[in-house]
């Protein structure tokens, strides 16, 4: 009897886990948006452990695309409305442009999320890094940029390729720009118009 006595005061005691979750962050993070967001910025460190190469060499461009587009994501959240998370996985078509690119700068089965906010997508790839969540955005327009300076009608391709065959060849050409192999760009860049001229 005394030993269960100290089990239940010990019990009583406990703090209750803390909900670490995206969705109780999100709800959290409203209250102060700018701070929120703000904290959402990948170091340099964080940056070169949650993507691959090429990606990794990119992170002054994420940097500077966070910092112009973290009012946006703050405005978002300020917002408010339903708050919904899921996983993060290429071939979901309910991603937005720059969350299915995103899988291409990440790990293969790298653990990722997105969320909608009121309905609306949260544009925006989150991850778990240095104990908090952060987050990857702007690799669309990273690769459109990448390629399109060497080939602007490529760059509008890749830009508009949809999930199968097209998204392939374009992940293609991406790897190639963003590796400056501008031989296997211009291979990849025919392909890509060949394969997908139809049916982006």
């Amino acid at each position: 009897m005394r030993l269960s006595v100290l089990v239940l005061l010990a019990a009583c005691g406990r703090e209750p886990a803390r909900d670490d979750s995206l969705a109780a962050h999100l709800a959290e993070a409203a209250k102060d948006p700018a701070a929120a967001v703000a904290s959402w910025k990948l170091s340099s460190a964080g940056w070169e452990r949650v993507t691959t190469d090429p990606y990794r060499g990119e992170y002054k461009y994420y940097r500077t695309y966070f910092e112009r587009h973290a009012s946006a994501l703050a405005a978002q959240l300020a917002a408010g409305g339903p708050i919904a998370t899921r996983p993060h996985y290429a071939g979901d078509d309910a991603l937005t442009r720059d969350q299915a690119r995103t899988r291409w700068a990440q790990p293969v089965q790298a653990a990722s999320e997105v969320a909608t906010i009121g309905g609306e997508p949260l544009d925006a790839v989150f991850v778990r890094d240095d104990g908090g969540w952060r987050v990857i955005v702007g690799v669309d327009q990273l690769v459109f940029e990448r390629v399109g300076e060497h080939d602007v009608a490529c760059a509008k391709r890749v830009a508009a390729s949809r999930p199968g065959a097209c998204a392939h060849a374009a992940w293609v050409v991406a790897d190639a720009a963003l590796k400056k192999d501008l031989t296997r760009l211009q291979r990849a860049c025919a392909q890509l118009a060949s394969l997908c001229a139809a049916n982006p």
